[in-house]
């Protein structure tokens, strides 16, 4: 079975985040749903103004239903619960992708 390989950035806000979009190809943002400068939900109408194909995923240790609602509401793709299993987010993102099996990552700082 053939490998699947994804390069793994990391920025440190959403405003960060917004700019690493504009200046890289990107398919896949994995967030925290509190960020420090702007929120989850501000900076992903922001990023999909101008790319429309990039999923998210909010990873989050709140659960409290109103929030995620307003997550779900906004169009963000999936959101996972502290703490998870490796496996699980694997499987989350491989399903957001619509891939299958044998994820691969390199993480690039």
């Amino acid at each position: 079975m053939k490998k699947k390989y994804a390069y793994i950035y990391s920025v440190n806000n959403g405003k960060e985040a917004i700019e690493f979009c504009g200046n890289h190809a990107v398919g896949l943002i994995l967030t925290d749903i509190l960020m420090p400068e702007m929120n989850v939900i501000d900076a992903y109408k922001e990023i999909k103004k101008t790319h429309k194909q990039i999923r998210v995923i909010a990873q989050t240790a709140y659960t409290d239903k109103s929030k995620t609602d307003e997550i779900h509401s906004a169009g963000i793709d999936h959101i996972i619960f502290k703490p998870y299993r490796k496996e699980d987010l694997l499987s989350i993102i491989e399903e957001t992708l619509n891939i299958t099996g044998n994820l691969a990552v390199n993480i690039i700082n």
